[in-house]
């Protein structure tokens, strides 16, 4: 069985009502009043829990099934609109509760928080939405394309409810929609969205006056109802504008108060009223003033400092941090939410609607600023913490940034691929904060951020968001006058300006780095930036210059006990060598062989699958340029296998690249036709996960490749806008040519 709320209170905070009124009265609301399901549900998807009761709103419900219950061809599809705090979530949530038994395969659910400053982009959407379905983000297709082809073939023989909350426009939810029939999908908006075509709309207005009373009732008891209480009750509900947001509040604010008069609450609201009169919604703020000053002094304090965090929603951790870091003031979210000032999402897990932000954020700015100042550093600080602990599994070097109490990383895989899928899911939230950090100027939040993030943004290729915290870095570094900070920046700088096309202002970066490392006497730093100087000369040809510091690096690193960064340098060295013929091929392979063997006898974690893969990938080109052609497919295999497992896109994207020249080889030997239709598709893989990356030229190449493949099969037409658009990534690049077969 699984806690799941489907009523009540949604995830934006709205509270509505969908039985008729009167049906069973007696239950009142409870903070841990939850409904009880077996419809499979992900627990990782972060469903809002019901906090209350849902009465009213039997018209739209009752219309409402009706569509759902229509058999069709395609995918039914409703759109849900009102006003802030009408209850156009919960009204959808109870909806896919009593149309489950007709959806068995579960419900998939995601805010796209239309309603905020930043709606959520339809490709991180997707991804939660796979995430929902159980997949990895390691599994996941790195383009839109893939990601909404494979999201649809999940969907193509389920049943399911899909909940796209807080709509933004069409455009945002129509990469999200099913193709096939067979599943309901439940929009939710602020405004009408008339360019889904097909789709039924379904406008939510105001609660009716029985409805609202019964709605306050329900969170203030059953004295509401009395006769002698009935015009001050329809006076209150009149005041909440029939909203079920505002009539929750006050009602809480009743409950916490059993000795307050409606009649006092009916002034206070209206006392309220008349000072919101400029608010665009006045109803749902005199609420909010009236519950915000029954809060206790360090109630208030939390309520308020919570906009100041970078995810909307939010643990007990985060919220401590906010107030002075012990978390017994966690309680105070339980208290918060009695009052519906919050709502629960997930296990542990709290939100508010965007309306009550915009109230705390006005109340935040009576705060005097090093208060807010300090309270926002914590709360940064923490956020950075949690980034760390993860980091540290990629990367070990993570621990040399000076932040206490990060766990020593792990060395099984699977903890490793974990932590990988908590920064994927986290990554927007981590790319705020780093903002957050360089608007207040917490330097050491910034810098230390950035560094810890490297590992990830190189795994997975997000080269934006590395180019974003990276560039806050190395101002905030500078501004701090801190010369290890800077030693870091321009280390993280210079590996990002290396795997790009900027290898002089790689190379700046690094010659920066080293220079202040050695000032500094951090011999670790030192021996990084002199890898990643070889790696920048190597990648250009000049394999002697390459050498020569992957010597250095490798004395430095041998000398600290680095061995996996030694192993790696030594790897590096190898390569280069053998491109210089100055150690036989043979012998490379037979060395790289061994070393595969080796690694095959030890436990698996990231370190090792992805020196497998780098080993595997040299070897697959030695051979390939040999002409052992089966050979290389199998080492070019296996390192695309290694890869893939671990989510390191570009080294993917290399392998995938490697092994269609391999099969466009093979076929230039055989004639086979398969060959160049696995080719066409691997360097198409390959062109995504460059793309993906950012890295241009990368991509330029695949789609040459590309071309030349479909042009072999005689596709002209199909060659010809591969080669287009692989003159836009490379402009250099010459008329396409296709070799005799």
């Amino acid at each position: 069985m699984i806690a799941l709320w489907l009523g009540g209170q949604s995830n934006d905070g709205r509270v509505a009502a969908s039985e008729p009124v009167g049906a069973d009265d007696s239950r009142h609301a409870t903070a841990d009043d939850v409904f009880l399901t077996d419809w499979p549900v992900n627990p990782s998807m972060g469903l809002p829990r019901r906090v209350g009761e849902f009465i009213g709103r039997h018209r739209d419900l009752a219309s409402l099934r009706t569509i759902a219950g229509r058999a069709a061809a395609h995918p039914t599809v409703v759109t849900i609109h009102g006003l802030p705090g009408t209850g156009t979530s919960t009204l959808a949530m109870r909806l896919a509760r009593d149309v489950g038994l007709k959806y068995p395969d579960g419900l998939l659910y995601v805010d796209l928080k239309g309603a905020s400053s930043t709606p959520l982009d339809s490709l991180t959407a997707l991804g939660r939405l796979m995430r929902g379905l159980g997949l990895r983000s390691v599994d996941l297709p790195p383009d839109p394309i893939g990601m909404v082809r494979q999201y649809r073939d999940e969907l193509q023989h389920r049943r399911m409810v899909v909940v796209l909350d807080n709509a933004a426009s069409e455009s945002q939810v129509r990469p999200l929609l099913p193709t096939s029939p067979g599943s309901l999908v439940l929009i939710t908006s602020r405004i009408p969205l008339p360019g889904l075509l097909g789709s039924y709309p379904h406008p939510l207005g105001v609660m009716s006056e029985k409805e609202s009373i019964a709605l306050l009732a329900t969170f203030a008891g059953d004295g509401v109802r009395g006769r002698r209480h009935a015009d001050e009750a329809g006076q209150v509900a009149a005041l909440c504008g029939y909203l079920p947001l505002a009539l929750a509040i006050a009602g809480a604010v009743l409950r916490r108060r059993p000795g307050m008069a409606i009649a006092d609450l009916r002034a206070r609201l209206y006392e309220q009223r008349l000072g919101a009169v400029t608010s665009d919604n006045p109803d749902v703020r005199a609420s909010f003033e009236v519950s915000y000053h029954e809060l206790q002094p360090e109630q208030q304090t939390l309520l308020r400092r919570l906009v100041l965090l970078p995810d909307p929603t939010f643990g007990a951790g985060a919220a401590a941090a906010l107030v002075d870091g012990d978390e017994t003031h966690a309680a105070t979210l339980d208290t918060l939410a009695r009052e519906q000032l919050l709502h629960r999402v997930g296990e542990g897990r709290y939100g508010f609607h965007d309306l009550l932000g915009q109230f705390a954020n006005e109340k935040l700015l009576l705060e005097a600023p090093a208060d807010r100042q300090a309270a926002h550093e914590r709360a940064l600080q923490f956020y950075l913490e949690e980034a760390m602990a993860r980091s540290v599994h990629l990367d070990a070097s993570v621990l040399e940034l000076g932040v206490a109490g990060v766990p020593a990383p792990s060395a099984t895989l699977s903890e490793q691929v974990a932590a990988l899928e908590w920064l994927e899911q986290e990554r927007a939230t981590l790319v705020t904060a780093s903002r957050q950090a360089a608007q207040i100027q917490a330097h050491g939040v910034t810098w230390r951020l950035a560094a810890a993030l490297v590992p990830f943004f190189e795994l997975r290729g997000h080269r934006m968001d590395w180019a974003e915290t990276q560039e806050a870095a190395l101002t905030a570094a500078r501004a701090s006058g801190d010369l290890l900070a800077q030693a870091w920046t321009h280390l993280g700088s210079g590996h990002l300006r290396g795997l790009g096309e900027s290898p002089d202002q790689a190379d700046c970066h690094l010659e920066e780095t080293l220079e202040m490392a050695t000032a500094g006497d951090w011999p670790r730093i030192q021996a990084r930036a002199l890898y990643l100087m070889g790696r920048v000369r190597h990648d250009r040809g000049k394999r002697d210059s390459a050498l020569a510091r992957y010597q250095r690096a490798a004395t430095l690193f041998a000398d600290e006990d680095m061995r996996a960064e030694q192993a790696n340098t030594i790897l590096s060295m190898a390569a280069a060598l053998e491109e210089q013929r100055e150690i036989a091929t043979e012998q490379l392979v037979w060395m790289g062989d061994a070393v595969l063997r080796a690694l095959s006898r030890v436990p698996e974690d990231y370190w090792t699958v992805r020196t497998i893969g780098r080993i595997c990938e040299h070897l697959g080109r030695v051979e390939a340029n040999r002409g052992n052609l089966e050979r290389a497919d199998a080492y070019a295999s296996r390192s695309r296998d290694a890869f893939r497992r671990i989510g390191f896109r570009h080294g993917q994207g290399r392998a995938s690249r490697d092994l269609g020249r391999i099969l466009l080889d093979r076929h230039r030997g055989t004639g086979a036709g398969d060959l160049l239709v696995r080719s066409t598709a691997l360097f198409d893989e390959s062109t995504a996960l460059f793309r993906t990356t950012g890295d241009r030229h990368s991509e330029g190449e695949a789609l040459q490749l590309a071309g030349t493949a479909l042009a072999r099969r005689g596709d002209k037409v199909a060659a010809d806008l591969r080669l287009q658009d692989a003159r836009a990534a490379i402009p250099a690049i010459p008329a396409l040519t296709v070799e005799p077969l």
